[in-house]
């Protein structure tokens, strides 16, 4: 008997980490989503307001909320989990 497996891809509802730092030319933060290609480019004020860091701080990590990171411009999945259909079998006896 053979039944499919699947897998847990990624959990949707844990969690985000994000790294910042201040652009000295421009005077923004650039914001990375760890893990992703996602980057954007946010004035300080701006993201003071929305993630509570200090305007002093040049550089650092956060771990923010989906809810957060959508208010901040990245694209998030919903809630959930992403589930993939894994390509391998489990053969029972």
């Amino acid at each position: 008997m053979k039944r499919e497996v699947f897998r847990v891809v990624r959990p949707l509802v844990t969690p985000a980490q994000v790294r910042y730092v201040l652009d000295p030319i421009t005077g923004n933060y650039i914001v990375r989503y760890v893990g992703t290609r996602q980057e954007l480019v946010i004035q300080p004020r701006a993201f003071s307001k929305i993630t509570g860091v200090s305007r002093r701080s040049p550089l650092g990590s956060l771990t923010l909320s989906m809810d957060v990171m959508k208010e901040l411009g990245f694209i998030v999945g919903k809630g959930g989990v992403q589930i993939e259909r894994s390509k391998q079998f489990i053969n029972y006896a």
